[in-house]
């Protein structure tokens, strides 16, 4: 987690490739609102046009979905996998059927199960009504489900499902983007979606959880990964989303970025970076607006060799730096006994062997023996996570139903406002939260290494 953050955003920063970023703050040319769709037949083929470029993408929140299974052509071989699409909509999108909806829109949809097993859907990092929310419904194989609820905040979010074990569905591919757009967003010469992944084509990697072999954006991998292209003077929006069901994605970038959003909530200050930790769910929204004299193909690369390089495609041009459109929120207020009183909850993360493998727990018990917690709607509760883990792994905990804002890190206090839902503790430490429930129910909490989470490190907040 990044908790030192560059706040100078009026400055040209020099990159060793040539290319430069400017961030500064004014507005952009808005962009169309149409969309061309490259649809080929079921052959495992992905798209040909880039369903993951929203630039010019209709907001839809009226749909059909079919949730299916098929196979998808990956580094030269072709893997079964399930896959959220359209109804009647047969091509193969490599990290599901992108959902595009304005801010304030009513999404009505109805998830008909095409695959042989019982599932459902969690929209992961929005606020939606408890019984909207994935873990209370089970849809059949044949069955179809109505979901309908309103997209009240703009953000970058995702939707996956969430019937255990969770790792067989999402790590096979039952996941997809669904993005809130704030008006904003229109201004941007490029929105860009990247679904971040790994795939098991010939084994797995990992000591407790399931890595695969081969990395992927939105479905590609290697030299099929679609170019990112820019000119000078254009500024792009690009949103990534880590869908890995274990690995914390270390990206690395040609220029430096600017960050604006962490799993969809706007930072009151933004933030230059070259390198960003993504962990398992978690979405971080970059500006990129390069300028320079010379036309330059760059790449946006992870900590591995296993074939995620996004290629960036710079053209030159006699053009000013791009101004961003970007508009931090006013700081929250936070009262500072926040800082220092003992916390309202605590879960200690830790993990045990058992007679049938590692059992991943909370305060020593497993999901659904694990100690649960009984919250009042409205209030703010001091939430810590204290990692205690035997193996000394990372945890990336999700709360479903809400954001929390970060208070301290091994009692440090967090000094920029920052907004989460999920947030990783690393081994060793411990990370305080401030948390706020607006919608009542049975909201879940766990650890989404989905292994982890499967093997008992989750449990349920009671909100009344």
């Amino acid at each position: 987690m990044n908790t030192t953050m560059n706040t100078t955003m009026n400055t040209t920063i020099a990159a060793a490739s040539g290319l430069v970023l400017v961030a500064v703050l004014s507005a952009c040319s808005p962009a169309g609102d149409d969309a061309s769709q490259g649809q080929p037949p079921a052959t495992g083929d992905l798209p040909v046009v880039d369903v993951y470029d929203i630039t010019e993408t209709p907001s839809v929140s009226d749909m059909a979905l079919d949730i299916t299974q098929t196979t998808m052509n990956l580094g030269g071989g072709a893997l079964d996998r399930y896959l959220y699409t359209l109804a009647g909509d047969d091509a193969v999108y490599g990290a599901g059927r992108p959902i595009v909806v304005d801010a304030g829109d009513t999404v009505r949809l109805t998830a008909s199960n095409a695959t042989d097993t019982p599932t459902n859907i969690h929209w992961h990092g929005m606020n939606v009504p408890n019984d909207q929310d994935g873990p209370g419904i089970r849809i059949e194989p044949g069955a179809s489900h109505d979901y309908e609820f309103t997209a009240t905040s703009p953000g970058t979010y995702w939707y996956h499902s969430h019937e255990r074990p969770v790792r067989d569905q999402v790590d096979e591919g039952m996941y997809a983007p669904i993005i809130v757009r704030d008006p904003i967003d229109a201004s941007y010469d490029l929105d860009q979606v990247i679904v971040l992944d790994d795939w098991m084509v010939d084994g797995a990697t990992g000591r407790t959880e399931a890595v695969g072999e081969v990395d992927t954006v939105n479905g590609r991998t290697g030299d099929d990964i679609s170019p990112i292209e820019i000119t000078g003077g254009e500024i792009a929006k690009l949103r990534l989303i880590n869908a890995s069901t274990a690995r914390t994605q270390q990206m690395s970038f040609p220029v430096d970025v600017r960050v604006t959003h962490t799993d969809g909530a706007p930072l009151v200050e933004p933030y230059t970076t070259r390198e960003l930790a993504i962990a398992p769910g978690g979405r971080y929204d970059v500006e990129l607006a390069p300028t320079g004299g010379t036309d330059e193909t760059v790449t946006i690369t992870n900590e591995r060799d296993e074939g995620m390089v996004i290629p960036v495609r710079y053209t030159a041009a006699d053009a000013t730096a791009a101004a961003s459109p970007f508009v931090a929120p006013e700081p929250t207020p936070l009262d500072p006994e926040l800082l220092t009183r003992t916390p309202d909850v605590e879960m200690t993360l830790s993990s045990t062997m058992g007679s049938s493998g590692v059992a991943w727990t909370i305060n020593g018990e497993t999901f659904p023996d694990a100690e649960s917690f009984d919250l009042e709607l409205g209030t703010t509760y001091v939430m810590r996570f204290r990692n205690s883990d035997v193996y000394q792994l990372d945890h990336p905990m999700h709360i479903h139903g809400t954001h929390f804002r970060l208070l301290t890190e091994n009692g440090s206090p967090v000094a920029e406002e920052i907004w989460k839902d999920t947030v990783s503790i690393p081994a060793g430490t411990y990370v305080d939260v401030a948390i706020t429930f607006d919608e009542p129910g049975t909201w879940m909490a766990h650890c989404h290494i989905l292994d982890h989470e499967d093997g008992g490190m989750m449990t349920t907040i009671d909100v009344a």
